[in-house]
């Protein structure tokens, strides 16, 4: 289901869902779509210049539910009771246009879900293992929406409103970051002509590596400070699930995803074992994608002051 809406779950979805989610993703009902798309339709006017990096973050952060969606989507033709109510087109059953639902089709929606989940439960907890490997993948893809949107956004801004690197260069821990030597300088200046008018953003960014947890909640904080009405920090716990989403993400990519001393020691997660695989939850990554969501606004909405 693609809704935002308080809507009454039925029993049976509940607990179903519940005990799913300590073992796969489940088609959630709140979810952080509906909002994104009307903010991907509202840049179009309000700041174009960062229309199309938040209609790719959008496309990239449905990438990661698609991907999580997939095994609902074979299961589908060999489960006899789904087959026969399900009457949605694809890609699937938990992509509901809900912006012109009645009651009635709503609660059917909800039904026609909850008989899915029932008839996939069975296959699903016994590919627990095999499934994981599909949650580490949208976990990165996840982390990587975030990282692309973060530099593309730093890249934008930075171009459009240079003064915004004094407030960067003054913070030490970024400051080692993004500073270039002299030589290096003298050297920019002369392939661009002496002329760094909307370059400079991409001429720092070269070659920046922004899949840093750190870096991504340093850098944003410093960066818009004074320049806008939104402001930062955001919650803390949507700080504290980006920064394990962010750890987890380097884990996957640099360790395929063995847990080892140093992850526990930055995250204390302690449902997690040194030397056994990564385990994640459905919970864990519907809390990512909403906390990912909401971060992404969060740039959006300081960002776009630079061309005001």
């Amino acid at each position: 289901m693609g809704t935002d809406k308080n809507v009454a779950l039925p029993k049976d979805y509940s607990e179903i869902a519940e005990e799913l989610e300590a073992a796969y993703w489940v088609p959630f009902i709140r979810t952080p779509f509906k909002g994104l798309d009307e903010i991907e339709e509202k840049s179009k006017y309000d700041c174009p210049e960062l229309h199309q990096a938040f209609s790719a973050f959008n496309s990239n952060i449905k990438a990661a539910k698609d991907l999580l969606e997939f095994p609902y989507l074979l299961l589908i033709p060999f489960l006899p009771d789904v087959r026969t109510q399900i009457q949605v087109s694809p890609p699937g059953i938990t992509e509901v246009d809900d912006s012109d639902l009645s009651e009635e089709q709503e609660a059917r929606a909800i039904d026609l879900v909850t008989v899915a989940l029932k008839a996939s439960k069975g296959p699903l907890l016994e590919k627990k293992s095999e499934l994981q490997r599909l949650l580490h993948q949208a976990c990165i893809l996840i982390w990587s929406a975030l990282e692309t949107f973060s530099k593309q956004i730093f890249i934008a801004s930075l171009n459009q409103r240079p003064a915004l690197l004094t407030a960067i260069l003054k913070s030490q821990e970024l400051k080692e970051r993004f500073s270039i030597s002299n030589n290096t300088w003298a050297n920019l200046l002369q392939t661009h002509d002496f002329d760094l008018k909307g370059k400079l953003g991409t001429i720092i960014a070269a070659n920046r590596d922004f899949s840093s947890p750190q870096l991504l909640r340093d850098l944003f904080p410093v960066m818009f400070n004074g320049m806008s009405t939104i402001g930062f920090p955001h919650s803390d716990s949507q700080q504290d699930t980006l920064w394990k989403l962010g750890q987890r993400r380097h884990l996957i990519a640099h360790r395929c995803g063995i847990v080892d001393q140093d992850y526990l020691d930055k995250t204390h997660d302690d449902s997690q074992v040194i030397g056994k695989l990564l385990n994640l939850r459905g919970r864990d990554l519907g809390e990512a994608m909403r906390a990912t969501a909401g971060f992404a606004i969060l740039l959006y909405g300081n960002a776009r002051y630079c061309w005001r």
